[in-house]
């Protein structure tokens, strides 16, 4: 049985990307890893507010102590995974531990919106014990969604790269001859499809300094992860780099632009 299998899905800008699900296991122990995080906290400040009564005399104060203990209970179990997803690029701790995130099942980043209604769900998910059908659902889904990612549209993919469709044969611009090998073997990750997706969106919007300076911004990136020659594109043309993005991105596509 192939845990973790391939998925493919389609941008909106036609672009083909193929992403490796994240199986049972991955998320399983990625759980387990943010449950001892979680448990790690409490502890922590369990014993803080033992420590501190003994200096600050909490029996005076009644309940605070246990009421802080419940209160932390509550974030800790309903806005954990909630939070981290939304505002951590769809990964907690134990989900970066593991190479795993949460996206838009466009493959989009997922929003605070989404991750509530999968977080909240989490409870039906787990019903009737142990996350049963939430495990039946994952099984039994080709997406690897329990019942939260089916309501709130997300998948759990493994964190890595986008591997897009071999490109078609096409003439690039003569600016571009010394890179073609470049285009063929760069594996753009999550995080580089969207940053380079949103310039291109966005670029005429822009007034040119800052247009100019995302543009290096963004090819200073690729240099370095990608092991570039940093000559050559950054000499050329302002128009060099971008038309560079634009192979990267919708020179993949099957469908022309």
């Amino acid at each position: 049985m192939v845990l973790e299998p391939e998925f493919r899905i389609a941008t909106p800008e036609s672009v083909r990307l193929n992403f490796d699900l994240a199986g049972l296991g991955s998320r399983s122990l990625a759980y387990m890893v943010d449950i001892l995080i979680k448990a790690g906290i409490l502890i922590a400040l369990s014993l803080f507010l033992h420590l501190a009564g003994g200096f600050a005399r909490f029996r005076q104060w009644g309940g605070i102590p246990q009421a802080v203990m419940a209160v932390s209970v509550f974030l800790l179990q309903w806005f954990y995974f909630v939070l981290f997803e939304a505002f951590a690029h769809g990964q907690t701790p134990g989900k970066k531990a593991l190479g795993i995130r949460v996206v838009k099942d466009g493959g989009h980043p997922i929003g605070f919106l989404e991750s509530l209604i999968r977080n909240l769900l989490r409870a039906v998910d787990f019903l009737p014990l142990g996350y049963l059908l939430g495990i039946l659902l994952i099984f039994a889904n080709r997406r690897h969604q329990r019942l939260g990612d089916i309501a709130a549209g997300t998948l759990v993919i493994r964190e890595g790269v986008l591997r897009p469709p071999p490109p078609r044969r096409k003439e690039f611009p003569s600016v571009l001859t010394p890179y073609r090998y470049l285009l063929r073997r760069i594996e753009l990750s999550v995080e580089e499809y969207e940053l380079i997706s949103r310039f291109l969106e966005r670029r005429r919007e822009l007034d040119p300094a800052r247009r100019k300076e995302l543009r290096r911004r963004l090819f200073a990136l690729l240099v370095r992860r990608h092991s570039i020659p940093p000559d050559g594109l950054d000499r050329e043309s302002p128009d060099a780099q971008e038309l560079f993005f634009e192979e990267l991105i919708h020179g993949r596509s099957d469908s022309s632009r």
